[in-house]
């Protein structure tokens, strides 16, 4: 028996945390118990579908306690492991992909909603690309170099409308509401739209742009979709730079993502 927590990150890092130790559990038939969901629980109905595998709720008001002590469990024990440093392991993730990609679907409502949405994109004859704009607390994160004004998201665009030579459809996710002034740039954001519909209806589409994140990564893992990580401003964008992830920072061609600083 294990138990996994995840000390720190919002809801595409704790998945990226307890990845591995799914795929595991599936490869060893070994029960393991997850810590630290509690605020995403009710996105994910499939969760308890494998009786190896529990996500156990915690009292808020002991979730404090308990992941101090898993801390000081860690250290004496292999039983009581912290999942964020198992993020960027690509093994067994291949072979037990269906089983997380079960286990994270989200709601039936979500997902034909998102499918209802990127299928009428698709139906147009426009290639669906998304757009992963993260403003908010990427302002400080790594001194801001991540946070992209609209100029660089119009700049990739136009790259990709370009490269992919035919109608091109802009899907964006982010938590605040985009207004691209461009005569050029068509593109849709869900009005009001939720982390988990921004996040499977970026899945779903046929590429995805954005600065490096675990959510837009996510994303790439989660429908296979080829992912361009934007690093800097007045990149050059071509196709042949799109690749599916594999593990948090990590590609299938086994390149990997390094913070240029």
């Amino acid at each position: 028996m294990k138990i996994v927590y995840s000390p720190g990150g919002q809801l595409c890092n704790k998945m990226w945390s307890y990845s591995y130790y799914i795929a595991k559990s599936f490869k060893l038939y070994e029960k393991v118990f997850f810590l630290n969901f509690d605020d995403y629980l009710h996105l994910f109905p499939n969760l308890q579908a494998y009786k190896n595998i529990r996500f156990v709720k915690i009292k808020r008001s002991c979730s404090y306690f308990v992941l101090n002590l898993c801390r000081v469990a860690k250290k004496i024990t292999n039983h009581v492991i912290d999942g964020w440093q198992y993020r960027s392991k690509t093994a067994l993730l291949d072979e037990f992909f269906e089983q997380i990609h079960f286990l994270f679907s989200p709601h039936p409502a979500v997902i034909q909603k998102c499918e209802r949405i990127i299928t009428k994109l698709k139906n147009k004859g426009s290639v669906v690309v998304g757009v992963h704009i993260r403003r908010g607390d990427y302002a400080q994160f790594m001194n801001g170099m991540y946070y992209f004004e609209n100029e660089t998201y119009i700049h990739c665009m136009k790259q990709l409308q370009q490269e992919i030579g035919k109608e091109v459809c802009f899907f964006i996710a982010s938590t605040d509401k985009i207004t691209f002034i461009d005569p050029d740039i068509t593109y849709f954001q869900i009005p009001q739209s939720t982390n988990i519909e921004d996040l499977y209806a970026l899945s779903l589409c046929d590429y995805i742009i954005g600065p490096p994140s675990s959510f837009s990564m996510w994303a790439s893992f989660y429908g296979k979709t080829p992912l361009r990580i934007i690093s800097h401003l007045d990149e050059a964008i071509v196709l042949k730079d799109f690749k599916i992830i594999a593990a948090i920072d990590t590609f299938h061609d086994g390149t990997v993502f390094s913070h240029n600083l």
